[in-house]
């Protein structure tokens, strides 16, 4: 996730209790002199992160929310700017948790945009790319937690999050990121699936997993364009079904 995003968040996707939108000032409070504050206080606390957006687990966000919270430098900041940084730390997590995008239709595409790549570690001589758990918690929160393959395929309750069961798939599996200049970890590159629809796509009859990826193309052609991902139909498909090859990361 990148700051522009989260503005964008702020400007056209989230909304306050009375259905409102937030004025371009408080767009501009939130999503800027906020967020240098949250950062400076996430670094400070936690040196392996330069900032929320370096944050890829929901539970690490809420855990580095409540260290900040407590910071008696914090406090005062908070106090003395009339508790602008506390809130604008809140609707980052409302932007985390995904929550708002159930609320406005069509809005992760808003969100679409060529991201850098980010490495999360080192496996035999190689480096992996991050998997940001809090763009799928998004997706999923964005498609209220259905399967996109088919709305009707109904899952079991998950004790974790309490809501049908699904999980996050990356069309264009990681382990191809070093063939793409920007990030394949991006909103248009995930598609949530019940469990059986998402072991369809690795494990699938071919002809029957290509129908599919032709209708995923069709329908986001346009937004992978928009991410930087610039495939034809017939490399897309050769790319999207390599997850049956090879197990994607």
């Amino acid at each position: 996730m990148t700051k522009e995003q989260y503005i964008v968040f702020l400007a056209e996707i989230y909304t306050k209790r009375d259905g409102s939108h937030l004025s371009a000032s408080s767009v501009s409070h939130y999503g800027e002199e906020a967020l240098k504050k949250i950062n400076f206080f996430v670094s400070k606390l936690y040196p392996e992160y330069e900032s929320v957006f370096d944050v890829a687990s929901y539970p690490e966000l809420l855990k580095i929310k409540e260290s900040v919270f407590k910071d008696p430098e914090f406090i005062g900041l908070d106090s003395r700017g009339n508790n602008m940084y506390s809130a604008g730390f809140n609707r980052y997590m409302e932007f985390a948790d995904g929550r708002q995008f159930i609320r406005k239709e069509k809005s992760l595409p808003l969100l679409d945009a060529k991201e850098p790549v980010k490495y999360s570690t080192i496996l035999q001589d190689r480096k992996v790319p991050t998997r940001d758990r809090i763009k799928i918690l998004q997706v999923e929160q964005a498609c209220n937690y259905n399967c996109q393959i088919d709305f009707s395929h109904k899952s079991f309750i998950s004790k974790a999050s309490g809501h049908p069961y699904v999980e996050g798939h990356h069309i264009i599996p990681l382990n191809q990121q070093p063939d793409f200049e920007y990030s394949l970890d991006c909103y248009a590159n995930i598609i949530v699936l019940c469990p059986n629809c998402h072991r369809f796509m690795h494990h699938g009859l071919e002809k029957e997993r290509r129908e599919q990826l032709i209708t995923i193309y069709e329908d986001r052609a346009e937004r992978f364009s928009n991410c930087g991902i610039l495939l034809d139909r017939p490399e897309f498909l050769d790319r999207a079904e390599s997850t049956s090859r090879l197990y994607a990361f």
